[in-house]
């Protein structure tokens, strides 16, 4: 009968690989843990911008009434508040305004503030930017125009149109 041959493995050279998997390993968990602080350092340095801004923001938004300038089309057009909202629409009236608690109002109509008015919540999203939730669940952005860091206009996007506040 004949022996075979066995060969016994070489445990330098395991050793060795083992090495370089547990080495190649920790460079990976080394390189995601950098990674998820990175993004943290990122995220919180958004946050604390848009809390820095919005305060101003805010408080500039809630200074006053804005009252309707005028309206432009989906094509960029000057048109008529009348085509915008109600034929019977004249001159201009409306005004929005924003309260210290988050929640805004919109009035566009003939008449009182009484007929017509809709209002909702908001919310700061950037220096240039507000979000507005109605209470009848339609939600909207509307633009803050700025001049010398104050701002000087709300860009209300309403169906098809843009509507230019100002302040009252």
């Amino acid at each position: 009968m004949s022996k075979k041959s066995v060969k016994k493995p070489d445990y330098a050279k395991l050793e060795a690989n083992r090495a370089v998997k547990k080495k190649s390993r920790k460079k990976k968990a080394t390189a995601i843990v950098t990674s998820v602080i990175a993004a943290c350092i990122f995220i919180i340095a958004a946050i604390v911008a848009v809390n820095v801004l919005s305060p101003s923001v805010t408080a500039e938004l809630t200074s006053s009434a804005w009252i309707p300038e005028g309206a432009k089309n989906a094509s960029g057009d000057e048109v008529e508040m009348s085509e915008v909202y109600n034929t019977n629409y004249s001159a201009y009236q409306g005004s929005m305004s924003f309260s210290d608690d988050g929640t805004f109002t919109l009035w566009l109509s003939p008449g009182s503030p009484d007929d017509g008015t809709h209002s909702g919540k908001y919310s700061v999203s950037a220096s240039d930017k507000v979000n507005l939730s109605f209470d009848n669940g339609t939600n909207t952005t509307a633009a803050l125009k700025q001049s010398n860091g104050k701002i000087t206009a709300v860009v209300l996007k309403y169906n098809d149109y843009e509507i230019t506040f100002v302040k009252q």
